[in-house]
């Protein structure tokens, strides 16, 4: 059955860009959605409606046009956002009941505990937030210590209250531990977020497929002993002496 989803990738790197192609058709193969649509300097040709933008200069930049910018674009009910490091990859995880929320991504392991839900790297938003988003009151605050400038802190965190004041529904903790990991427990679930878990969830033949854009991306990270751990962990051993020696 075809879910009301627009399945969106959002990549001005040219870097991370093939592997944004890779997380959108994974995703498509885990779920029949309504349509694709992608951002970017230029079309992945994998059958998505395309717009063209400029690259971000910063992730301040990214997440204003995250908050405020797609709902105009979106002809389904829901969303669901992926990125290079994060996307579905176990399509019988898939759960109906994920529709049932007007947000819902992996939970943080910080912060109040009624406020962990949650990332927005592989995330579902309904339209009806997208719309609210769009208040000219809602916006960032990167005054603010802790993320106050990211746009799924900003939603969830410090509009959480009032989103669902004015009748949204984030998705409680133990729905969203079965949408997504980010970070806790290696359990199952239908997608995850972070460069850290790909080896949990990924073949060492995929990470070796791409391995030149992953070690142009994490070389320098401060994610990179994370990732090494969790290969070395998995016996991907080609792959993590490639990164090490990156």
């Amino acid at each position: 059955m075809t879910l009301p989803i627009t399945l969106i990738g959002i990549d001005t790197d040219p870097v991370s860009r093939t592997l944004t192609r890779y997380a959108l058709e994974r995703t498509r193969e885990c779920l029949d959605v309504q349509e694709i649509l992608f951002f970017g300097a230029e079309p992945l040709h994998i059958g998505e409606r395309f717009v063209r933008i400029e690259r971000f200069p910063s992730i301040d930049a990214y997440s204003e046009f995250v908050l405020k910018c797609l709902w105009p674009f979106i002809r389904t009910d829901y969303i669901m956002i992926v990125h290079w490091d994060g996307f579905a990859t176990r399509p019988e995880l898939w759960q109906d009941r994920f529709l049932d929320y007007d947000y819902i991504g992996a939970p943080w392991i910080w912060g109040d505990e009624n406020r962990r839900v949650g990332n927005g790297g592989f995330c579902i938003r309904s339209k009806k937030l997208l719309l609210e988003c769009a208040d000219v009151r809602v916006r960032r605050h990167p005054e603010i210590e802790g993320g106050g400038g990211a746009e799924d802190v900003v939603i969830c965190k410090l509009y959480g209250a009032h989103f669902e004041s004015r009748g949204l529904r984030f998705a409680p903790i133990e729905v969203a531990r079965e949408f997504a990991l980010e970070y806790g427990d290696e359990r199952e679930t239908f997608g995850f977020h972070g460069p850290w878990v790909m080896p949990l969830r990924l073949d060492e033949s995929v990470l070796l497929k791409y391995q030149s854009t992953l070690l142009a991306k994490l070389k320098n990270a401060e994610v990179k002993p994370q990732v090494l751990a969790n290969c070395r962990a998995r016996g991907y051993m080609r792959f993590a002496a490639a990164l090490e020696a990156a």
